[in-house]
């Protein structure tokens, strides 16, 4: 229709080309490109493929087994996080017409929890409360929190804290990043993280394990698009001033709901990259200190709805997320999933000097996947189980090896 907003071209383009109607998809993302005057960098990238062979359409990673869980409401239920022997996350499901902002379309937003009991330990089979709890007596103020994590022991909690204020009428958020002493069912002595701003905002924190650097997500100042993910160094007993990820993870669209994995393995969601729908879950590796390709974590995972806050045990066997996907209970809802691989280290070492090899390519012939390996000669690939697999490794001045695993 003469009408239809620009946008919209990309929208349907993006509809097409994900169920690999590239063909099809190809003409629209021309017509959104001739239309605006300036294209943001992510997706000025897109017009620049010449060939249908050349989009690579987000996997169906059959690895991945996604089921609905019993709690979820009518309500926004999202940004599980795992504490003690369950679960925490963020619920509007005790909103009431009488409570503070009722005329807003978010209400109030609280942390509950619930436990995690496993009926089947090698089927990874749990039982959830079926009525979870406020996690702590939160009083009802100007502030509303959202998704949290804690150290390795539990003992500090970082947190994103709404500020709402209304100015003419008009509602001005900002989210700002809050760290407390965890004690019991209490919060002491909560502060503000030195990169906060009433001018922007900061919010969904992930820790490393080591509990010295903190990612999140802000749209400060000097970054590339909407939300960019940061990193911040605790040194000295305090936090260094936040660090960009920089264009290979960051587009001029928004990076969210970041979550560090002990494993290093970073996962975020995002809308700047051609993935299912409007927010994708993606990872990236850290390689001494080099983030590897950003890939799309792939179907049941990702949809064509928003996809994100993803969450893995420390075996990565299973991990939780949220959705707004059809057939859920509410908007958002939790989700949990099986992640049915085993990790297999490849080592490619000199046969006559026995040092490792950096930098030589090993390929995969069950995923068809290719890695280079590290500076100790490590690649490791995710592979299903009870299969059998060739590893075939590759190197200038050296001659080509095989080995099954």
């Amino acid at each position: 229709m003469p009408e239809a907003k620009p946008i919209y071209y990309l929208y349907y383009a993006k509809a097409l080309y994900a169920n690999g109607k590239c063909d099809l998809a190809k003409p629209w993302f021309e017509k959104y490109e001739s239309i605006l005057e300036e294209n943001p960098r992510a997706e000025k990238s897109l017009f620049e493929l010449t060939d249908c062979e050349e989009f690579e359409i987000p996997p169906h990673n059959h690895f991945y087994e996604v089921r609905k869980l019993p709690f979820n409401t009518k309500f926004d239920d999202f940004s599980p996080t795992f504490f003690k022997r369950g679960l925490i996350f963020v619920s509007e499901r005790n909103y009431k017409s009488t409570d503070i902002y009722s005329n807003t379309i978010n209400p109030f937003l609280e942390l509950f929890y619930t436990n995690i009991d496993a009926t089947d330990v090698e089927a990874l089979e749990f039982r959830y409360d079926e009525k979870p709890k406020k996690y702590i007596n939160q009083q009802k103020s100007q502030y509303r929190d959202g998704s949290i994590c804690f150290n390795k022991d539990e003992t500090k909690v970082y947190f994103t804290r709404h500020n709402v204020e209304v100015q003419d009428k008009m509602e001005i958020k900002r989210l700002k990043i809050f760290t407390a002493d965890v004690d019991g069912d209490k919060w002491l002595n909560i502060e503000s993280l030195p990169f906060n701003s009433d001018e922007y905002s900061v919010a969904h924190p992930t820790l490393f394990t080591d509990g010295k650097i903190l990612y999140f997500s802000s749209d400060m100042p000097g970054g590339f698009g909407g939300m960019d993910l940061y990193y911040a160094v605790f040194e000295n007993g305090n936090w260094s001033p936040p660090h960009n990820l920089g264009p290979r993870i960051n587009t001029e669209k928004h990076e969210v709901y970041p979550y560090i994995h002990s494993s290093g393995r970073l996962y975020f969601s995002s809308d700047g990259y051609l993935g299912l729908g409007s927010l994708d879950i993606y990872y990236c590796d850290n390689n001494d200190g080099v983030w590897s390709e950003v890939k799309n974590v792939g179907f049941p995972i990702d949809t064509t709805i928003d996809d994100f806050g993803i969450i893995l045990n420390e075996e990565k066997t299973f991990g939780y997320f949220t959705s707004n996907r059809e057939g859920g209970e509410g908007r958002d809802d939790i989700y949990s999933f099986k992640y049915n691989v085993v990790e297999v280290e490849v080592l490619v070492y000199d046969e006559n000097t026995g040092n490792p090899i950096k930098n030589a390519e090993v390929l995969n012939d069950c995923s068809n996947l290719t890695l280079k390996t590290d500076k100790g000669g490590k690649a490791i690939f995710e592979l299903p189980l009870n299969k059998c697999c060739s590893f075939i490794a590759n190197k200038e001045t050296y001659e080509e090896n095989i080995i099954e695993s």
